[in-house]
């Protein structure tokens, strides 16, 4: 049975999006605010602005206008305990572990994992502690030359088949997918925006993050990774 660690680094770059929101325009607003205390959807469009006006995002999130060429069959957050109470997901053998690391001074912002059963993928993204997931813009398909592109011809994580907001404090997102819907390997290209709180329990700082991986050739930003079904044997790794 074999069980393969596979390296990542989420690397800490602006997807190549350009300009859309003065920055200026949040500039000293980001610590007055206390995200316990907005609603899910008033948080979720706090930090979308702070996104946008940051250059992390190009546009809007629109997670209704999604369309994965790999649907998903659920997905599953895990909520910092004693803020909002916790979602639990599934557990099966890991096929694929890496550190998310940083690469410039190997700062870890958290851990990207392929986990396999005999029926179901599962692609998890669980950040370090004092880190949250405002967002995730997965691609998962048959190969990594498919990546969507905007209208400039440009591969644009804000236009990849999976785009999700989440409710604040969420620290991973869990992805289940049906092992009918993938040949022999599939490619996936995973960006994320990340935040920190400071003590008033008010936004501090946001990043845009890449699972590293292959370097697109003409786009320095994107990241891909190839992973492969034989790589988790039949499913059931050892420990």
């Amino acid at each position: 049975m074999k069980k393969l660690y596979y390296l990542f680094a989420i690397v800490l770059l602006a997807a190549s999006c350009s300009q859309v929101e003065d920055a200026n325009a949040l500039e000293g607003q980001n610590d007055q605010i206390e995200i316990a205390k907005l609603s899910e959807q008033e948080f979720i469009d706090h930090v979308e602005n702070i996104a946008l006006a940051d250059n992390l995002i190009s546009q809007h999130i629109n997670p209704e206008q999604s369309v994965s060429p790999v649907p998903y069959e659920a997905m599953t957050t895990e909520v910092e305990e004693g803020k909002f109470g916790i979602i639990g997901g599934s557990n099966s053998g890991a096929c694929f572990v890496g550190e998310a690391l940083k690469v410039s001074n190997s700062k870890r912002y958290g851990e990207f994992t392929v986990n396999m059963d005999s029926n179901k993928t599962y692609l998890e993204l669980e950040l370090n502690d004092g880190w949250y997931l405002h967002s995730i813009y997965m691609n998962v398909d048959s190969t990594c030359d498919a990546l969507p592109r905007d209208s400039n011809n440009l591969i644009n994580p804000c236009f990849y088949g999976i785009r999700n907001c989440f409710r604040a404090y969420t620290e991973s997102v869990k992805y289940r997918f049906n092992n009918n819907h993938f040949g022999d390997c599939y490619c996936t290209s995973v960006y994320a925006v990340i935040y920190s709180v400071n003590e008033h329990g008010c936004i501090d700082q946001t990043h845009g993050i890449w699972v590293d991986g292959a370097e697109v050739q003409d786009q320095f930003n994107i990241r891909t990774n190839t992973h492969c079904m034989s790589d988790c044997g039949n499913g059931n790794p050892d420990n």
